[in-house]
């Protein structure tokens, strides 16, 4: 766990978070891969049987309907995947961790900390703040009399 004023980069761990939610995320990315497969699978199937005119083109929107929602759903669980520090690849190949890892998204210094080691932390609640002091301006006002 980094402390208040210390300086990192970006990319360096910050906060290692455990907890079912992590391996719930991962699993569901797994879930969603496979479903997607088969929904792919089905649907080029359907694609080829309607151009062949033996399936319903009923049929052949439902499945693209079906192939592109969970397409979607595994994309967005894939960013989650990556947000908390994992590689989707690995966990696609059954590399599953019981850790995520928050890492620092700017070059910086930690100005505060917003959580203490073990405290249940939540998505909408920062847990620290990381300042970029290359971009500091600094306004005076000088008086003279």
């Amino acid at each position: 766990m980094v402390v208040p004023s210390a300086k990192v980069n970006k990319g360096k761990v910050l906060f290692t978070i455990d907890g079912p939610e992590v391996m719930g995320a991962q699993t569901s990315l797994v879930e969603f891969y496979h479903h997607l497969k088969m929904a792919k699978a089905t649907y080029d199937r359907l694609a080829q049987l309607s151009y062949n005119g033996i399936a319903s083109q009923k049929e052949l929107i439902q499945a693209e309907s079906e192939f592109r929602i969970l397409e979607d759903k595994f994309n967005s669980q894939t960013i989650l995947i990556k947000k908390l520090g994992l590689n989707p690849d690995w966990v696609l190949t059954g590399k599953i961790s019981d850790d995520a890892y928050i890492t620092s998204p700017i070059n910086g210094i930690v100005s505060s900390i917003e959580v203490s080691i073990g405290e249940a932390v939540a998505i909408d609640k920062p847990i620290a703040e990381i300042i970029d002091t290359s971009k500091l301006l600094l306004k005076s006002y000088v008086f003279t009399e």
